[in-house]
């Protein structure tokens, strides 16, 4: 294992590199090598060692160039290389079976790095775009959320059944939001900063406020639907769990400014719109077990989705 990690460190790392022909005791301590592991590394030409480097560097820039296009875009518009750099360099390889899962883990590295040196000097929104992107480039490539995606278009004519029928039988129905949606709160409009960076070298200014993207993988389709929307129906789909129904979330929800009529009228137009579309589903008799919670699997890391 020890040989291993040196090894990649010699492919990734230039410094590495160097210190394994000018200081080889050095590299020996730091990776706990055996004298027969560090000749067996010096055996290796440096000339195959650097060109086999630059194909390794070649290779992770190009999958973030797929994960995270309109980030890549930027970065290299503004003559913002070396920070990929230093991210190749310092960051090792992930050591995955096959190209999507490496393209995504590559992706997902690289957006941590961005919100760990969120504050030396980059450009306000840049890491909120790169989240934005892997969040569209996860849920595309979900086999899970394509299983919902199918589930959901099977059900869409008790869909319509129930969005079409009786309101009062609609109130009483658990809801759940599909794991084939994605919900993210930004600090700034990114789906404009995303469309922005195939004309403009700048984050344009006026996209700087607050924005929560909802995300949908559709069935047999390729490109996802988009939506903005407000705080409170981001709180309705956040609370549709697969137990509580229209009632349930007019009970939780409390707004000063609204009377309990006024309440359930807007929550039930905001439900009726995110059956109408697949974004949430009812929970079908029988098919209990299909209930998700509505917090996703991003919710966990630094930045926040659900």
């Amino acid at each position: 294992m020890a040989l291993q990690e040196a090894l990649a460190y010699v492919l990734v790392n230039d410094e590495t590199r160097a210190a394994l022909l000018d200081s080889p005791k050095h590299l020996q301590a730091q990776f706990g090598l055996t004298d027969d592991e560090v000749e067996l590394l010096r055996s290796a030409n440096p000339s195959g060692l650097t060109l086999s480097a630059r194909s390794i560097r070649g290779k992770r820039v190009d999958f973030l160039t797929r994960a995270l296009p309109c980030t890549m875009n930027f970065l290299h518009a503004n003559g913002m290389g070396d920070l990929l750099l230093d991210f190749v360099r310092t960051s090792m390889p992930v050591n995955v079976a096959d190209d999507l899962n490496r393209l995504l883990a590559e992706g997902r590295r690289f957006v941590e790095y961005l919100l760990t040196h969120k504050n030396d000097h980059l450009p306000e929104g840049l890491g909120d775009l790169a989240v934005y992107e892997l969040l569209r480039a996860e849920l595309s490539a979900s086999k899970e959320a394509s299983a919902w995606a199918e589930y959901c278009a099977r059900q869409s004519a008790y869909v319509h059944h129930l969005v079409s029928g009786d309101a009062s039988v609609l109130d009483t129905v658990p809801l759940q939001i599909g794991r084939h949606v994605r919900l993210y709160r930004s600090p700034c409009d990114v789906i404009t900063l995303a469309n922005s960076q195939d004309e403009r070298k700048s984050l344009p200014k006026a996209t700087f406020i607050p924005t929560t993207v909802l995300l949908k993988k559709a069935h047999n389709r390729v490109a996802l639907d988009v939506y903005r929307i407000g705080d409170f129906v981001y709180e309705i789909l956040k609370a549709c769990n697969g137990q509580r129904s229209i009632s349930d979330l007019c009970l939780m929800l409390t707004l000063k400014w609204l009377s309990q009529a006024e309440l359930k009228f807007h929550a039930a137009q905001a439900v009726r719109f995110a059956l109408a579309r697949g974004i949430i589903m009812p929970v079908v008799p029988g098919e209990e077990s299909k209930s998700c919670a509505s917090v996703h699997s991003l919710s966990t890391r630094r930045y926040k989705a659900v």
